[in-house]
């Protein structure tokens, strides 16, 4: 199964403006991560401190992948990777080498 790195971050305009509206946003946004872990396509998750922002890693298919960042929409907004494995790697280096 195909791994994907994101970085994710909150559109700022999109937030309120008042504290308990705020935390109730992101109440509300960790239980969708909970639920996302539940269903085995998030793998990891964390939120870098001090800003509006984090990263997370997600398992599937591209079309998981879409799900998994639209149902965040318009709120968050993601950078998404593929990742390679270090065996794919060096699988993918020995083809090359191969010519």
């Amino acid at each position: 199964m195909a791994r994907y790195f994101s970085t994710w971050h909150v559109v700022r305009e999109r937030m309120a403006d008042d504290p308990a509206t705020i935390a109730s946003g992101w109440k509300m946004l960790m239980e969708m991560v909970k639920a996302d872990f539940d269903s085995g396509t998030l793998k990891e998750w964390g939120a870098f401190p001090g800003s509006l922002g984090g990263y997370s890693v997600i398992e599937g298919t591209e079309m998981d992948v879409m799900k998994f960042t639209m149902q965040y929409a318009p709120y968050i907004a993601f950078e998404v990777r593929p990742l390679v494995s270090a065996a794919e790697a060096e699988e993918f280096i020995s083809a090359a080498a191969a010519g």
